[in-house]
């Protein structure tokens, strides 16, 4: 974050989160399958787990951005700046929209796209 603020670029923004998101690992992995990123891990679950696929399709829901947004907006306000506020939430629409990418379409067709970037 404080390089972003001191970048004197802000054209750079969207390069660095489509950078971040892409390069970003979750900590734990998927059987000996090496590198995994969080979207991929989610196809796994999403493969392996059928009964968890009502969760996976609550995480592609609209309302789940709107109701990030009024937490950092109310609660959050006091402890981070507005950049870096919105960086988050800039950052969590880009990822949903992945998200929707990587999902097989039957099971995200009900979720409306409005907040997609």
């Amino acid at each position: 974050m404080q390089a972003i603020q001191r970048d004197p670029d802000p054209k750079r923004v969207p390069a660095f989160l489509k950078r971040y998101i892409k390069n970003s690992r979750p900590k734990t992995g998927w059987n000996d399958t090496k590198s995994l990123n969080h979207f991929d891990l989610i196809q796994e679950i999403h493969r392996a787990y059928p009964m968890l696929r009502p969760a996976l399709v609550a995480l592609c829901r609209p309302q789940l951005l709107q109701r990030v947004r009024e937490t950092l907006d109310s609660e959050f306000r006091p402890l981070m700046s507005a950049l870096r506020r919105e960086m988050i939430l800039t950052c969590l629409k880009q990822r949903l929209h992945e998200l929707r990418q990587r999902l097989p379409s039957r099971v995200v067709s009900d979720t409306p796209t409005k907040d997609t970037p």
